[in-house]
């Protein structure tokens, strides 16, 4: 799932938003375990009105969690929309 610039915050309303590139891996934290790569980063995307925060995963890392053993899917094909 790809940020959509054009569509209002779902917390305000809010049509302004930011971007940018954080860090999620490094030598001492993991955010995305199983993906296999120091240095990751996710697309955050901040509503300037509300500061609401919300973090897309690139591609390449989303490949390597369907791969992944850490990961638990939960719904769609192979999971349970009631699991959690």
């Amino acid at each position: 799932m790809a940020f959509d610039a054009k569509q209002p915050c779902a917390e305000c309303g809010g049509i302004e938003w930011y971007t940018g590139a954080v860090a999620v891996q490094s030598a001492s934290f993991n955010l995305l375990p199983g993906t296999g790569s120091i240095g990751a980063t996710v697309e955050a995307v901040v509503c300037s009105s509300c500061g609401n925060m919300r973090h897309f995963v690139p591609e390449i890392q989303l490949a390597r969690i369907r791969k992944s053993g850490h990961w638990k899917q939960v719904g769609g094909a192979g999971g349970s929309a009631g699991d959690h």
